[in-house]
């Protein structure tokens, strides 16, 4: 199976920044997409936020947030809006790396 995103399948890490097009990027991906690859997100809008907590949760992929002291997102409402509100980083870990 050949992964979407091509960057997924050798980058380590990815912070994404794409103006307004975080959710598509990320709803291009499924679950085996993210072996290997934590991603660091930019998030600018509501409609955003819903759209990508709810297509990681469904691929089992954690989100975690600055805003909560990089703690797990349990709902939509946890999920950063604006970059106001901080990044988000999605892995296939459990914690942050740097609690590991």
């Amino acid at each position: 199976q050949t992964c979407a995103l091509p960057i997924l399948e050798w980058a380590g890490l990815i912070k994404l920044d794409v103006e307004g097009q975080e959710a598509e990027i990320v709803l291009a991906t499924k679950h085996n997409d993210w072996r290997g690859v934590d991603m660091l997100l930019e998030i600018g809008s509501e409609e955003a936020a819903q759209r990508i907590f709810q297509h990681l949760m469904s691929e089992k992929v954690n989100i975690f947030v600055q805003q909560l002291g990089w703690h797990q997102a349990t709902s939509v409402a946890d999920v950063p809006k604006s970059y106001h509100d901080g990044l988000a980083f999605a892995s296939l870990g459990s914690v942050m790396p740097w609690e590991g």
